[in-house]
């Protein structure tokens, strides 16, 4: 039998591995593998229920720092900005999934999306949430023959996007937070039921 801390060394650390080779696999394999890297928020959250927060911090330096060094800014701002909140969150909506755990997990998305824009922004050169104004533009240009069928131009379509910018980004942080949490149930029960076995 392994000693209780023993074995939060060797679980976060065979955690850690598990996610940076998701993370690795996904540039190995461009298009689809890109979105292994959404399944480290249930990894996070296995390693909250069963070695505490203060694991789990040193756990998110540890990957911030790895993919960081390895995966360059812009990938360390995502990490830092959606899954590393992500998996903070997580764990109270699998342990108790009540009205005040879901308002928490809405804040914590929607400020994280401002910050995770903002950043990504500004690598990028662009102030502010101008990232949003980038991405309706390129929006249009693929789906630009269906907003004509409706009779919607691009300078209309582009002024609302602009006007309403603070609202798209508080919204799509809570659809990116909700999709991680459906995205990694399984992954957070099935994990917890394998290690619980193997203690």
């Amino acid at each position: 039998m392994l000693s209780k801390k023993t074995r939060s060394v060797t679980e976060t650390g065979l955690l850690l591995a598990l996610s940076l080779i998701l993370y690795f696999l996904g540039f190995l394999f461009p298009g689809v593998g890109i979105y292994l890297r959404y399944l480290i928020p249930g990894l996070m959250a296995i390693i909250a229920v069963r070695h505490g927060y203060v694991t789990l911090v040193l756990y998110s330096i540890a990957l911030a720092f790895c993919v960081g060094l390895f995966l360059g800014l812009e990938e360390l701002i995502f990490a830092l900005f959606m899954l590393i909140p992500a998996g903070f969150v997580l764990p109270l909506l699998y342990e108790d999934y009540s009205l005040k755990n879901k308002l928490i997990a809405a804040s914590v998305f929607a400020v994280s999306s401002f910050f995770l824009i903002s950043l990504l922004g500004l690598v990028m050169g662009v102030k502010g949430l101008g990232l949003v104004d980038k991405a309706a533009i390129m929006h249009y240009q693929i789906y630009g023959s269906f907003y004509n069928k409706m009779g919607v131009e691009e300078e209309l379509f582009l002024a609302t996007v602009s006007k309403l910018t603070w609202l798209i980004v508080i919204l799509a942080g809570m659809l990116y937070g909700y999709m991680l949490y459906l995205i990694n149930k399984v992954i957070y029960h099935r994990g917890l039921k394998v290690l619980e076995k193997n203690t």
